[in-house]
Parts: C-alpha cells; structure tokens; sequence
C-alpha cells in the first residue's frame, strides 16, 4: 500500500515537471526513474542461523589400557648368582639355610606358607624319587612312574626352559607341596611350596608365576 502511495505521488509529480522548462523537465524525469526503482524493491529480511555449542564428550577409557598398566606391581626380580626369578612382592624373607639359595614365607587364607628354591649336584636321585620324598613329607603314599606321568604336568618358563610342575595335597592331614623341577646338565633345581590343603590353592598363581619366571 506505502509503494502504491509513493507511486501515485510521483506520477501527480512528473506531470507537473512536463509544464517546467525542459532542463528541469530531464532532471525530474531522472530522479523519478530513481524513485520508482527504489519503491520497486521489496525489502530483505536476512536470516542468520545459530550454531548450536557442540558437546563436549569424553573418551571412555581402553579396557585393555587399564589392564596393562596396574598400579601395584605383583613381583620383582630377583637374581641370585647365575638363576634369576621373580618374587610375588606377598611374599617375605623366610629362614635361611645352607642349601636354600632363596627363602620366602607367605600369609595365606590365614595359613603360613614356607617356599624355597635348592640347587643339588647331579640328577640328584632322579625326578621319581624326589617326587616320592615330598610325597612322605605331606602323609602319602608313593607314585610309580605311570602315576607320576599322569599327575605331573610339563611346563615352560618364560624363556623357554622345560620344567616340570606337580601338586601334591592330602587333604585328611590337610597338607600339600607345590613343586617345580628342572633338570638340567650338571645339576637339578627344586622350587618348593609347602602349606595347607585347605589354602594351597590360594598361594598357586603366586607360585607358578615364581615357577615359570626362573632363567639360567
């Protein structure tokens, strides 16, 4: 309606120019060309658009990172003369003795356990009757050599050295041995974990992790 208006007045202008001298006449001719473009234009209206604020999002952490990277370590190294092994840090100085070349005691499930690591010269009697000897000391009977095989197992440390690993637990007289046998050229190497029937198994972990960490 306004552009209408605006329109109407400058027609009623320009025919009142057409009576005025002819410079005058040019110059209003040119400014109502002017007019009419203006009044011809509608207005714009710009739109502007808000960015919404991104999210912040935090990074779920790796599983597999949190379990790479423990805050307690469970073992330290330990090196005595030419045999490295790793100590589960549960584990304290136990008593010494002449043939003991390390000597631990643990706390387990309220039971005292009493571990040792012994070089012997030689076969030193042979795996059967090494086996046998731990077997009278917890109130068992002794294996043959097929009963031996079938209740030992054949393991290896992490560097690759064959060993072989038993458990021997009489529950009536609630006493066990965990052991490690390794047999090498010249001599043979006994790791020893002596406690309860009852708390054996709860010591086991820490004990082949000491078992399967011994380096020559």
């Amino acid at each position: 309606m306004k552009s209408n208006h605006k329109l109407s007045r400058i027609r009623r202008w320009l025919y009142s120019a057409n009576s005025s001298p002819q410079p005058f006449r040019l110059a209003a001719v040119l400014f109502s060309l002017f007019l009419l473009t203006a009044c011809s234009e509608e207005p714009q209206v710009t739109q502007y658009k808000e960015d919404k604020p991104k999210e912040e999002t935090q990074a779920t952490p790796d599983p597999m990172e949190r379990e790479a990277s423990p805050d307690i370590a469970r073992s330290a190294q330990v090196q005595t003369g030419e045999i490295g092994f790793e100590k589960p840090v549960a584990w304290s100085e136990g008593r010494s003795s002449s043939m003991r070349i390390a000597s631990y005691s643990a706390d387990v499930g309220g039971d005292s356990a009493d571990i040792s690591l012994v070089k012997l010269a030689g076969p030193a009697g042979g795996l059967l009757a090494n086996v046998n000897r731990w077997r009278g000391q917890v109130g068992l009977g002794d294996f043959d050599a097929a009963s031996l095989a079938s209740a030992s197992e054949s393991r290896k440390t992490t560097s690759g050295e064959d060993y072989i690993y038993v458990e021997l637990v009489n529950p009536e007289g609630n006493q066990a041995i965990l052991g490690g046998i390794y047999e090498r050229r010249g001599f043979t190497l006994f790791a020893k974990y002596s406690s309860t029937a009852d708390s054996v198994a709860e010591g086991k972990a820490d004990f082949l992790t000491f078992c399967d960490s011994v380096k020559f």
